[in-house]
């Protein structure tokens, strides 16, 4: 089964208020998600508290009457139980008024009330308690002894003024300390603010209990307390507002709080892996009336293997890291003999037995968040696989020189420039060899090799203008200049003569051929249509002998429309010839059968794939007509009914090998 673990950036949830969509719902009944979990992700947990319209606890309800749904989809439930079941801890803090108002049956009730609560907290519940008067004092740390909690409460006195709105702020922070992942505030005062100091805004300290979602159950005691601001610090927390007219209610209502508390449903829920910023809702069905309310959580990486399969890490790499600059990750991958780059569900370079190094280039990509993921595959076909996420950062232009860094060349050849920019196109491409320009106005940028260039070294630029910045990149070519004495004036005439001969005949024969497909046709109705799929059957690869270039990269040509879509056919380190003749290493037909038996050459040479198109046909590289070009991995090649995409494993245009493959580059 897979595995998934992942990182979590931000969980946007906790005391999210799950608001009533049937209007017929008594006032005041709710639910929220008081506390997410994704750490053992794809499995969710998360705390819903439901209460009725007088705030007590909805009890008895099932799986059946929760439902949520994950980025759009259903997602399965596990379980549901109660937070006490769960043996999932609390960590709650008591703030209690010691005020000189608080003085007699009002501080007995008081120490009465926090007691009790403190003895009905489970094992796993732990309590602090905070002492107010126009001094705020920690007066006991977070504990799960209620003996060292219960004497604490006993030696409360009262004495002095009331800072209510600096204990509420101080609340926050001492809740944040508990350890546990479920918290909780109760605050009891019977004054308004009078703290000498003022203290902060009341409108700070409410905006700071909504932002850490920690509920507070602020408690009113008579008629000086403020009511007002106890309700709106509970209604922004997503906690509970009580107001108790006599001491003697005290203990009731810290009882209610404990049990709404205990009675918590934990949801168990199962999400389909995936990273990146994820929706979820949940809806509740609490006696016929449906409440709902959605949350997001961020997830920037997650793995997944399958049984026995190997095992992907990127070490070194911070999930959700910024890259502005070119940088090389290295994959590890246990067991796996390839590795594919995939960047927003794109294929961008097969990896072949190691080491899995891989150049993370921001140039190819618009500024912004990518999805980066590392497939492995072993020698069983298992797979184990790596998603993170990438934010790519602003970067310059990038300009690559193919076909040059010191290669054997001859006059003729292609030299090409490939440019990398975000956002912009390039305003101009030139390129300059032996002191030549020529400016090459559309794509792909390919430069010819003249043949006046000078035996041995020759500098090669490649000057390119994007956004009015000019980058510039220089290499070189070592030309191999044609033999002296070997001129080939004298034989132009019988060249002509000879090609002159050649179209006759080959004019002589279409005719015969055309002559005879019509008689056979007229005799056998239907017979190109039986032809046709016999002339598209299964094609066989066949290598070359004698023309193995062991320095060149393996590459394949994958069929993606017309007959041959799905089938791949692997070029090795040789040559193929793609056309209608019987020798053809794949054969291509169909609408046309009466097309040259060679179409294309494909070779390899230099460490680099070339391609030459040998008649005007059919025939487009890239959407356009091209005669001589330097083949990059994902090129694509249209040849009658049939497309094929050009790949290099590890030489995709987008997902440059690290060092070694053979070019020169720069950046603005």
């Amino acid at each position: 089964m897979p595995r998934w673990p992942l990182s979590v950036l931000a969980l946007l949830a906790g005391a999210v208020l799950l608001l009533p969509q049937n209007s017929a719902q008594a006032e005041g009944e709710s639910a929220e998600i008081s506390f997410f979990d994704s750490s053992g992700y794809p499995t969710i947990r998360m705390n819903v508290p439901v209460v009725d319209g007088s705030g007590a606890p909805v009890r008895g309800l099932t799986a059946e009457d929760f439902a949520v749904t994950h980025n759009g989809t259903p997602a399965a439930i596990a379980s549901v139980q109660s937070a006490v079941d769960a043996d999932i801890g609390a960590g709650v803090v008591l703030v209690i008024d010691v005020s000189g108002s608080m003085r007699g049956a009002a501080m007995d009730a008081a120490r009465a009330a926090a007691t009790a609560f403190v003895n009905g907290l489970s094992p796993n519940d732990r309590v602090a308690i905070v002492a107010f008067s126009h001094v705020v004092q920690l007066v006991q740390p977070f504990t799960s002894d209620k003996a060292a909690a219960n004497a604490i409460i006993a030696g409360l006195e009262a004495a002095g003024d009331t800072a209510l709105y600096e204990v509420a702020e101080a609340a926050v922070e001492f809740a944040q300390q508990s350890g546990l992942n479920r918290q909780a505030v109760i605050i009891l005062s019977d004054g308004a603010n009078d703290d000498p100091d003022g203290g902060p805004a009341p409108e700070e300290v409410i905006a700071a209990a909504a932002e850490v979602e920690i509920p507070f159950f602020a408690v009113a005691l008579g008629e000086g307390a403020d009511a007002t601001f106890t309700q709106q610090l509970a209604e922004a927390s997503g906690g509970q507002a009580y107001i108790a007219a006599d001491p003697s209610q005290l203990p009731e209502l810290y009882g209610a709080v404990a049990e709404r508390l205990n009675s918590e449903y934990v949801i168990e829920y199962q999400s389909p892996p995936q990273i990146g910023e994820q929706a979820i809702e949940l809806t509740v069905d609490a006696s016929g009336t449906q409440l709902s309310a959605t949350t997001e959580l961020d997830v920037l990486w997650a793995s997944s293997t399958d049984q026995g399969g190997p095992t992907v890490e990127l070490p070194g790499f911070e999930p959700g890291s910024s890259v502005a600059a070119d940088a090389g990750v290295s994959v590890t991958a246990a067991n796996a003999q390839s590795v594919e780059i995939f960047v927003d569900g794109v294929s961008q370079a097969i990896i072949e037995g190691g080491p899995f190094e891989y150049l993370l280039e921001p140039s190819r990509f618009t500024p912004g968040r990518h999805e980066l993921r590392l497939q492995a595959t072993d020698a069983a076909g298992r797979l184990g696989r790596y998603d993170v996420i990438v934010e790519v950062g602003e970067a310059p232009p990038k300009v690559v020189l193919r076909g040059a860094d010191g290669a054997s060349v001859r006059a003729g050849d292609p030299v090409g420039v490939e440019v990398f920019a975000q956002e912009s196109a390039p305003e101009s491409v030139t390129v300059v060899v032996g002191g030549e320009r020529q400016v090459l106005a559309e794509q792909p940028y390919v430069a010819i090799l003249p043949d006046t260039l000078p035996e041995g070294e020759n500098a090669v630029e490649a000057i390119v203008s994007v956004d009015g910045e000019e980058v510039r990149v220089q290499s070189t070519v070592d030309f191999i200049a044609p033999e002296p004495g070997r001129s080939l004036a004298p034989l132009v005439p019988w060249l002509v003569f000879a090609i002159i001969v050649g179209v006759a005949g080959y004019l002589l024969l279409k005719s015969i051929r055309q002559r005879a497909l019509r008689r056979d046709q007229a005799y056998v109705p239907g017979l190109r249509d039986t032809l046709a799929p016999l002339a598209a059957s299964q094609p066989v690869l066949r290598q070359q002998p004698g023309i193995e270039d062991p320095s060149g990269p393996p590459a394949r040509l994958r069929g993606v429309q017309g007959p041959l879509q799905g089938k791949a056919f692997f070029l090795g380190r040789g040559s193929a010839v793609i056309g209608t003749g019987s020798d053809a290493t794949i054969r291509v037909t169909l609408s046309g059968l009466e097309a040259a038996p060679e179409l294309i050459r494909i070779w390899a040479r230099d460490g680099k794939y070339m391609f030459h198109q040998v008649v005007p046909g059919p025939v487009k590289l890239d959407g356009r007509e091209v005669q001589w070009a330097v083949l990059e991995s994902g090129d694509t090649i249209q040849v009658l009914d049939n497309v094929f995409v050009f790949e290099i494993p590890e030489a995709h245009p987008a997902a440059s090998p690290m060092p070694g493959y053979r070019g020169a580059s720069a950046q603005a």
